[in-house]
């Protein structure tokens, strides 16, 4: 039967690459299609889902190694990323970049996010780092002066 020999190679091509609307094309159907399969059958729904999240994995996993590739190179950004997401020293330093998303000032909390006062950088080097994942991140990172009744100085 073809549709279950279909089920079966979009669930290797998920497995290979977690994106639903590449396995369709590679099996030559439709993602409308293997929705309605996910929809009536509930086991070719798990195994899809299953599948995903091993592809997911095994993409985490290629990503890994190529920011590990590039600390290994020397690659200042990649060095940046893997501190600010994985040692606690480094992490204090990303609520600057929300809180510049949002324009607060001293003293203030963002309302969309709950962030509280930003973080007054005065070490050059600790900018320059901020500015490094700013660009990663998309965001753009301005030093800022306190104000002049600033009850944090």
């Amino acid at each position: 039967m073809r549709d279950s020999d279909d089920k079966l190679k979009i669930i290797e091509a998920l497995r290979e690459a977690p994106f639903i609307i590449n396995a369709a094309k590679k099996i030559g159907v439709s993602r409308s299609t293997i929705y309605r399969w996910m929809e009536s059958d509930k086991y070719f729904e798990r195994d899809i889902n299953r599948a995903l999240t091993e592809g997911h994995k095994k993409l985490s996993d290629i990503a890994e190694m190529k920011l590990f590739q590039g600390i290994e190179r020397g690659d200042l950004g990649a060095i940046k990323f893997y501190l600010s997401h994985n040692n606690p020293r480094y992490l204090a330093r990303l609520n600057y970049i929300g809180q510049e998303k949002h324009s607060l000032l001293p003293g203030q909390t963002c309302e969309l996010c709950g962030l509280e006062q930003p973080v007054i950088i005065s070490d050059q080097e600790a900018l320059w780092i901020l500015e490094d994942l700013g660009n990663v991140l998309g965001y753009e990172i301005k030093k800022i002066s306190p104000p002049e009744n600033n009850p944090f100085n």
